[in-house]
């Protein structure tokens, strides 16, 4: 009889961890959301919804003939460059690709896109972002070797078995396939609160990020961190601040004359102090004077930019 009330304690007790725990986890959530809801209404840019799973998936964004129009506009080499392609294997993830002599780069992507259902706008991005092909002028053979990124992390060498424009491609998209497969091996998963780096050194610090969908999920796996946009958030302060900070060293000079007297040598010295010491102690006022005028329009003009700033920063 003693045993059911202590079993009754027991569940109690767990469920009510439980709910603590869930509350704590909502509350994160609530917090992320609404962090990203402000970036959205600043930026028009939400970290965890880059981009929708159906423009994602989409393999038919782009026709072959739309991707080399687009390709043309940008007038980068890459618009007339043509590729030896091989047959590869989509290993259950998407399509076979049948390989071709002399492939343009069009084709690839736009062959790639509909082999794996990624969109072709997807892959001609990620391949800007990565080696800036879509507007480089003779690229390099390292641009069109590591065209996607795709096995080449930060800390290492390229993978010589993606090494190549169609290998990087098709290779970026079929990785994609499998990304969205086997999300659960991965640090980054849809509908969850997710800790994103600023940059490869853990030092810069990161964000949790509540991730919306799949698809903004795999770009995280596949770049595993996000833009800080804090800097840009107080760029403004910043921005006065040193306005503000300059104007001071400018003018000031009382510190400077009591604690090193400009010295040693004349490391200390400041515009104040000669201003200073011309007039009163060598007594070339007509310098002194000219020294004032020069100082008085430079903190004016910062003294105007600083209120430039100010305004349009209450303006929004």
């Amino acid at each position: 009889m003693v045993l059911i009330p202590t079993v009754a304690v027991v569940v109690v007790v767990a469920l009510v961890a439980g709910l603590v725990r869930f509350t704590n986890w909502r509350a994160q959530v609530r917090a992320a959301e609404a962090a990203q809801l402000e970036l959205t209404r600043t930026y028009d840019f939400n970290p965890g919804n880059i981009i929708s799973d159906g423009q994602f998936f989409n393999g038919s964004a782009m026709s072959q003939a739309e991707v080399q129009s687009f390709l043309d506009t940008q007038g980068g080499s890459l618009a007339a460059m043509t590729f030896d392609t091989s047959n590869e294997s989509g290993e259950g993830l998407c399509t076979d690709y049948t390989g071709t002599k002399g492939e343009s780069a069009a084709a690839i992507i736009d062959q790639s896109a509909r082999a794996c259902k990624v969109s072709q706008k997807v892959l001609l991005t990620v391949m800007q972002k990565e080696q800036h092909l879509v507007t480089a002028v003779d690229p390099s053979d390292y641009q069109l070797m590591a065209a996607m990124g795709l096995n080449c992390p930060d800390t290492a060498d390229c993978d010589p078995t993606y090494a190549g424009f169609f290998r990087q491609v098709y290779g970026a998209a079929k990785r994609y396939r499998y990304y969205l497969e086997h999300e659960e091996q991965y640090g980054y998963t849809a509908h969850n609160l997710n800790y994103i780096q600023y940059h490869p050194n853990a030092a810069c610090g990161g964000a949790q990020v509540y991730i919306e969908n799949k698809a903004t999920a795999l770009l995280y796996i596949y770049t595993p961190y996000q833009p800080n946009i804090h800097l840009p958030l107080i760029s403004p302060q910043l921005k006065m601040l040193i306005i503000t900070t300059f104007i001071s060293s400018v003018q000031d000079y009382g510190g400077v004359m009591l604690l090193t007297a400009g010295g040693p040598g004349t490391a200390t010295y400041v515009p104040g102090l000669e201003l200073y010491y011309a007039a009163t102690r060598f007594g070339q006022y007509g310098y002194a004077c000219a020294m004032g005028v020069l100082m008085f329009i430079v903190i004016l003009a910062g003294s105007l930019l600083n209120l430039k700033i100010r305004t349009e920063e209450a303006l929004g």
